[in-house]
């Protein structure tokens, strides 16, 4: 069923008036509940990025840019927009406010987060007794509307190339490169608890998932965290030298919006480390405390959505052969 501009207005309007909504108790109520020898500790995600200050503000600020800030700005992007144009029968012209929008779509990492929760919780199984608070819920809900009123607004790019797009994607893709080996090396986050004491790198972090027997969501993080940050780098590194041939075009492309998709994800480590930091502070039954790894990784996630956002995918499209 094709819809005009006005109808697709009205249902991103709408959905995203729903996602406003539904963000707030999102970040008010508990995204997880623990309890040990009938203590309990909850965490919202106001409560986690203010534990997790106190470890680490960049990791802290990580969490509020990925999680807060721009899920909120596509939010009133598209409030403010579907008001202004819901009775002009017209495509959306890219001007700066929805080029941040659409810049900022990479960076919105809601479903990170969800995934994050229910690893975190599998990670914590055999130390206390976990249960899934109110405020997962509303997460999912606030990303499926969300997701709906994204895809009904459509904006216009106008086909200007980037000339110095290339480059600037392969010193980002480098400088992502030079993290990633000692992202992997060095220790993430550091767990204690009566009779154990260990730290561990994002390797070993991963495999402690298929230990718990949890070999679903083990192999979701192991290729979103382990795998994906190798294989978009070098990704990036391709399409980048290989832009002025026109030979496997229709492949390039589709490499390219495979690499917008897995992006994001190797975030996830990150946000389970922060949900264990925020959430395990039973005093001397059970602590979690990040390590200079989780700071690496992060710069590294940050290095690499910079060379995919830096790549002007249409250059591939529109290159002269």
């Amino acid at each position: 069923m094709q819809f005009d501009y006005k109808s697709k207005r009205i249902l991103s309007l709408s959905f995203a008036i729903t996602a406003l909504i539904l963000f707030i108790p999102a970040n008010l109520e508990p995204v997880m509940l623990i309890s040990k020898l009938g203590r309990i500790e909850t965490a919202s995600l106001f409560d986690i990025i203010i534990r997790v200050y106190e470890s680490s503000c960049f990791i802290a600020l990580i969490n509020s840019f990925c999680l807060f800030i721009s899920p909120v700005y596509i939010l009133l992007s598209l409030i403010i927009n579907g008001f202004i144009l819901i009775n002009k029968d017209q495509e959306i012209i890219l001007n700066p406010l929805t080029k941040l929008h659409k810049d900022l779509r990479a960076w919105n990492m809601v479903e990170v987060f969800i995934v994050a929760i229910f690893a975190s919780m599998i990670k914590l199984n055999e130390l206390v007794d976990t249960e899934i608070g109110s405020g997962t819920y509303y997460f999912i809900a606030f990303w499926l509307s969300l997701q709906i009123a994204d895809r009904a607004f459509d904006i216009s790019d106008p086909q200007d190339l980037i000339s110095k797009s290339r480059q600037k994607s392969f010193a980002y893709a480098l400088t992502a490169l030079f993290l990633l080996i000692p992202a992997n090396l060095f220790a993430i986050m550091h767990i204690s608890k009566p009779g154990l004491s260990h730290a561990s790198n994002l390797f070993e972090s991963v495999m402690e998932l298929f230990h718990g027997e949890a070999w679903s969501v083990g192999i979701v993080v192991f290729m979103a965290s382990f795998c994906s940050p190798w294989f978009k780098i070098f990704s990036i590194f391709y399409l980048s030298i290989t832009t002025s041939n026109s030979k496997y075009r229709d492949f390039k492309e589709g490499l390219y919006n495979f690499l917008e998709v897995i992006g994001k994800w190797a975030m996830v480590d990150i946000f389970i480390g922060s949900l264990l930091v925020a959430i395990v502070r039973l005093d001397s039954l059970a602590n979690v405390s990040p390590k200079p790894g989780a700071l690496i990784f992060a710069l590294m996630v940050i290095a690499s959505i910079l060379a995919s956002n830096s790549f002007d995918h249409r250059l591939l499209k529109y290159k002269k052969k």
